[in-house]
């Protein structure tokens, strides 16, 4: 059967405008955090390491859905920008729900690091698919 103009049905939200809910590329809260707990050469108190590892489970459960949705929308399912994210998120998800620290400070302040490594890596995926929205018509 031929196809004819506008008939053709497809997921309007497909073709939608991008959202801008993205977020800045740069959190300089969250950067700092982040800097914070992965330059530190001793661990911090025990109320700074639940303060810290607070905001950064904070940021990865609100960043990593935007994340998702970003990535769904601009890269197609084999491209490997979009395995990529997908892979960082579920780690993110993963680490945030699934992994708790086991008892001491030490593995406290272990626990935050990954979160803070993990939160790391989604910025800079955050970043790449915000240039990839930049440079879409």
């Amino acid at each position: 059967m031929p196809l004819f103009p506008r008939t053709a049905k497809c997921d309007p939200a497909r073709f939608a405008p991008l959202p801008a809910r993205l977020g800045p590329t740069t959190d300089p809260e969250i950067r700092a955090v982040i800097d914070l707990v992965v330059n530190a050469t001793v661990s911090p108190p025990a109320g700074q390491v639940l303060a810290l590892t607070l905001k950064l489970r904070r940021f990865l459960h609100e960043r990593v859905p935007r994340i998702r949705e970003v990535a769904d929308r601009l890269l197609p399912v084999d491209d490997p920008r979009r395995l990529a994210a997908e892979k960082c998120a579920d780690e993110a998800t993963y680490r945030v729900w699934y992994v708790k620290p086991a008892g001491g400070l030490e593995a406290e302040f272990r626990y935050c690091l990954g979160l803070a490594r993990i939160a790391e890596e989604l910025l800079d995926h955050q970043c790449r698919l915000a240039q990839g929205t930049a440079s879409q018509p």
